[in-house]
């Protein structure tokens, strides 16, 4: 398998399998997350992402589920996405759930139509950290989108029929906390 540095999988969907499509993440600006400071984004090769799919359909030809790495490879386009999820379904052909997290400005990038159809190729639900609904807070993080983004872009999840949930940062006197959310 080809992972990239550290692997950070949501903790609240089926471990396994995991598949690493995308490296880093696309904005990398938030003034609270370390974990990808020193990996630049980019896309995993398609040669890579094909010998890991044929790696798991050795290793567990029955996944009926699988997680989508890495930070934000809901960022790729419609037709970078696309075709990866339709050879996931030709390694893996009992597949029924495609995880995935982003951000929510990578929603922006795909029309309601375009979601339907990677739901319909199993994109049933996806993470999105969006750490608050506040304006003044997310600039303070450096997020990179307002509360009027994330309102419309889930519009467009639901539009769609695709679950989500969000996690949100409470910040805690001496710490910060995630609080996750469906």
């Amino acid at each position: 398998m080809h992972f990239t540095g550290t692997v950070y999988r949501n903790p609240y969907w089926p471990t396994w399998p995991l598949l690493e499509i995308t490296q880093g993440c696309t904005h990398n600006k938030c003034k609270f997350c370390t974990m990808y400071k020193d990996v630049p984004f980019r896309m995993s090769p398609m040669e890579w992402i094909e010998e890991d799919l044929k790696e798991l359909s050795e290793s567990d030809p029955n996944a009926r589920t699988i997680q989508i790495l890495s930070a934000n490879p809901l960022v790729l386009t419609y037709d970078k996405l696309a075709p990866i999820f339709e050879m996931v379904h030709r390694y893996l052909p009992k597949m029924e759930y495609i995880y995935l997290a982003g951000r929510v400005s990578d929603l922006k990038n795909k029309t309601v139509e375009e979601l339907k159809k990677l739901k319909e190729l199993g994109m049933k639900e996806i993470s999105l950290g969006v750490e608050s609904g506040d304006d003044w807070t997310l600039n303070m993080i450096n997020k990179g989108y307002h509360a009027e983004d994330i309102l419309e872009q889930c519009h467009k999840l639901e539009e769609a029929g695709i679950d989500y949930w969000m996690t949100f940062l409470k910040a805690l006197p001496e710490s910060l906390t995630v609080v996750s959310t469906l």
